[in-house]
């Protein structure tokens, strides 16, 4: 797949998989925004994929607020001229990935409904909305692809058509 050029958004982009998946598209020369919570390692990543090919933006945005996401990808319409090649729907927290912490066979924690509460609305709501705002980007730019790698996906954007890029007649390959 040809990537150079294409608009990429990368959600949960500042670590890990995200970062990771980052730095390759980077170097298929591809516009990448970057997204994360946490702007110190996102700049980290920013440099790590800005190899020249590339070009790379940063955003800051906690995906669990409806209107930083909207406002998101608005700014990387802006930014690129289009957000319809391509989403990955990474971010994601599982607090410790522990509900009990055990030591030496005795609970020395256990997860409060609060962290609870905060992986549920990164890992589900925050998936719904970076993958509702990247499918209306997409329809808009006569696109239809996204990929999630959060444990618990959205049901499909756009009936079948969520992983082939789908074009309107007339508009560019």
């Amino acid at each position: 797949m040809e990537l150079r050029g294409k608009a990429i958004v990368i959600m949960g982009a500042a670590r890990g998989l995200g970062r990771k998946m980052a730095e390759r598209i980077a170097a298929e020369g591809a516009k990448i925004a970057l997204v994360d919570l946490d702007p110190e390692m996102l700049q980290e990543a920013k440099r790590a994929c800005s190899n020249g090919a590339a070009e790379v933006r940063d955003y800051v945005v906690e995906v669990t607020d409806e209107g930083a996401v909207e406002a998101l990808f608005q700014d990387v319409r802006n930014d690129f001229g289009a957000v319809d090649d391509g989403l990955i729907n990474n971010a994601g927290t599982t607090s410790d990935a522990l509900q009990v912490k055990a030591v030496d066979g005795k609970v020395v924690s256990k997860m409060t409904t609060a962290e609870f509460d905060k992986v549920i609305a990164v890992d589900l709501r925050g998936v719904f909305l970076c993958g509702r705002e990247a499918a209306v980007h997409m329809v808009e730019g006569g696109r239809a692809a996204s990929s999630s790698t959060s444990p618990a996906s959205p049901p499909p954007a756009i009936s079948d058509r969520r992983i082939t890029p789908q074009r309107r007649p007339g508009s560019p390959p």
